[in-house]
């Protein structure tokens, strides 16, 4: 009799971003913390990314940067404190349209 093989998760570690990835994060994105104004920066006019609605079940919205799918709010955490999030952040107001940096706290 064979015993079966245990399926081992995945780490945390990997659905953080690359190196390369958070490079290219801040090459396109760009974050006004007082407004929380997210543009993004291809081709001829910057897009602004804050205004995108809100998924189906009201959670935030995600972009796709190399591959990687991100959680706009990360970005712009990532964007104003110089790292990536383990967690997403929270709302204090619980508007999830609202990326002004003082309605983001850090989750634990």
């Amino acid at each position: 009799m064979t015993i079966p093989q245990r399926k081992t998760r995945k780490s945390s570690s990997s659905n953080s971003p690359t190196h390369t990835t958070l490079r290219k994060v801040t090459k396109v994105f760009t974050y006004d913390p007082s407004t929380g104004e997210i543009l993004r920066h291809t081709g001829k006019s910057p897009v602004v990314m804050s205004d995108l609605p809100l998924r189906s079940g009201g959670s935030t919205p995600t972009v796709v940067v190399n591959g990687q799918k991100l959680a706009l709010v990360s970005i712009a955490w990532y964007l104003q404190h110089r790292y990536y999030p383990h967690k997403t952040p929270r709302f204090v107001n619980n508007n999830k349209r609202d990326y002004r940096l003082e309605n983001l706290r850090y989750a634990y």
